[in-house]
C-alpha cells in the first residue's frame, strides 16, 4: 500500500519504486529502515530526477558513509563521535533527516557540495544535494505519506471506492 501512495502521489511508478528499492535493500536491512521509508528516499529522489537504479544506489551509499565517516560528520555537526553514533543507532533515518537538513541549511552551494563530498563521498553527493535543498517540499511530506500509508493502509481500498463511485 506505501508503494501505491507514493505512486499516484509522485512521478515515479510501482515498478521504478520496487527497483530503486532493491538496489538499496541490503544498506536498508543492515541499518533497520523501514520500507516505507526507503520508499519515500527513493521516490523523492526519482521525483528530482534520477534514475531507479541510481536513486537506490545513492541511498545505500548515503546510509553506508554516513556511519562510516562518523568523524567528518563530527567535524560538521559539533558533536562528538559518541553522540552521532548514539542519534544514529537510536534512529537512523531521524539521523540522517538531521543531516540533510543541515547540509540544506548552507547557503553556498559549492560549500554544500563540499560538505556533502566529504560526508557522503562522490557518488552520493549529488543525491544528498537533492534531498536537502527539497527536504520541506519534496522529502519530507513524501516521508510523511508513506508513513501515513503505513499505518493506516487503505489507499488501494479507496482508490477502488473512488473507481466504483464514478
Amino acid at each position: 500500500n506505501t508503494i501505491n501512495i507514493l505512486e499516484t502521489t509522485t512521478t515515479a511508478s510501482a515498478s521504478v519504486i520496487t527497483q530503486a528499492m532493491m538496489n538499496a535493500i541490503s544498506a536498508a536491512s543492515g541499518f533497520k529502515i523501514a520500507g516505507a521509508d526507503l520508499a519515500a528516499f527513493v521516490s523523492s529522489l526519482y521525483d528530482m530526477g534520477v534514475g531507479a537504479r541510481e536513486a537506490g544506489t545513492m541511498f545505500s551509499r548515503m546510509a553506508s558513509y554516513v556511519t562510516t565517516r562518523i568523524d567528518d560528520l563530527a567535524d560538521f555537526t559539533g558533536l562528538s563521535v559518541a553522540e552521532i553514533r548514539k542519534a544514529f543507532d537510536q534512529d537512523f533515518v531521524g539521523g540522517l533527516l538531521g543531516v540533510l537538513h543541515a547540509i540544506g541549511d548552507i547557503q553556498s552551494e559549492s560549500e554544500q557540495m563540499a560538505v556533502a563530498t566529504e560526508i557522503f563521498g562522490m557518488r552520493a553527493a549529488r543525491g544528498v544535494i537533492l534531498l536537502a535543498n527539497q527536504y520541506d517540499d519534496v522529502l519530507i511530506p513524501t516521508l510523511e505519506r508513506a508513513r501515513k500509508e503505513f499505518e493506516s493502509g487503505n489507499s488501494i481500498i479507496n482508490e477502488y471506492t473512488k473507481a466504483m463511485s464514478s
